[in-house]
């Protein structure tokens, strides 16, 4: 049986005065996604960062398939492969030669070297085109594929991914969503940090949630939202911002929970209500918008989703807690 991909034993990382990482104890198995869920400023990062070797903790141990990381830190380091936010190719080579580059200097040379680029090329879905291009010339996709390829070069079993949709359309979105699960596919453990909700349910076999620099819950997306007391929600999207409206909702028997999502690319207004009967609570919803002049534009009832997990765990919306990290 093949020991689990990574297991942090209460790792604690400070900077000064500041927690980043508080105790966490977490066991990832070989061959599951695991989403590292939480805004950002939560700790994800830096606990990455302590699994990969770049960071050292100040407190506890992590093991990579066994290898401790600190003790058999280049043993743990090759069964690594990391492929961070930012984009940490090089702008004036081809994907060809970064790809050589990255390889070269994991110790993949010659023969096996070719191989693995004629391999990558084909795994990652780099265009015929963009093989010969400066990589500064490509879309932000195509970068964000070129960036996987440097980051499994050396074929690593356990792979860190951090934001790795960030900034990108929604088109390349699910592009990368069907290469991070083709990954998983073959064979390799996968550690995603995220930030999206979407994303995390979208691929992940567990989900952990991230706040203040712990593990505040850790089960599958679908064990997370079994976890809620609601079991349903209503979105109310109007035309105008009302706290009287708000205010007149959270009084309605079965609402248990009120929130304002925005969309500037939409530019609508959405109040998401967790109900415990969305067919008892939705007629009184909907007279209470009439009552103080809301104008109603759609309603939905849904089921909860992992932004109400974060809010029943930590009791603010993740957009709460990306201000408060900002802070």
């Amino acid at each position: 049986m093949a020991p689990p991909a990574v297991v942090f034993e209460h790792v604690t990382k400070r900077f000064g005065d500041v927690v980043a990482v508080s105790d966490v104890t977490l066991t990832i198995e070989s061959g599951e996604i695991l989403g590292l869920l939480g805004p950002n400023g939560a700790g994800k990062s830096t606990l990455t960062s302590i699994a990969t070797g770049l960071l050292a903790p100040d407190e506890g141990t992590v093991t990579i398939l066994g290898r401790d990381i600190r003790r058999e830190r280049e043993e743990a380091k090759r069964l690594i492969g990391v492929v961070p936010q930012d984009i940490l190719v090089y702008d004036y080579l081809t994907p060809i030669e970064n790809i050589q580059f990255f390889g070269v200097m994991n110790g993949v040379t010659g023969g096996r070297l070719r191989r693995r680029i004629s391999e990558l090329i084909d795994f990652v879905g780099l265009d015929e085109h963009a093989l010969n291009q400066q990589v500064c010339y490509l879309s932000g996709g195509m970068r964000r594929r070129v960036n996987i390829a440097c980051g499994i070069v050396h074929n690593p079993e356990v792979v860190f991914l951090d934001e790795p949709t960030v900034g990108l359309d929604p088109n390349s979105r699910l592009s990368l969503w069907t290469l991070i699960r083709q990954l998983n596919d073959a064979g390799k453990t996968v550690i995603l940090t995220t930030h999206l909700m979407d994303e995390a349910e979208e691929l992940c076999d567990r989900v952990a949630i991230m706040d203040r620099g712990r593990v505040v819950a850790l089960d599958t997306p679908e064990r997370l939202m079994d976890r809620m007391e609601t079991r349903e929600a209503i979105e109310v999207v109007v035309q105008d911002l009302s706290e009287e409206y708000a205010a007149a909702v959270k009084r309605l028997d079965g609402v248990r929970k009120v929130t304002l999502e925005t969309s500037e690319a939409e530019s609508t207004l959405t109040y998401r209500i967790l109900v415990e009967h969305a067919e008892t609570a939705l007629p009184d919803i909907v007279s209470a918008a009439r009552e103080v002049g809301v104008r109603i534009r759609e309603v939905r009832v849904t089921t909860p989703s992992l932004a109400d997990v974060f809010l029943e765990f930590t009791g603010r919306t993740l957009a709460e807690a990306e201000l408060e990290g900002a802070a």
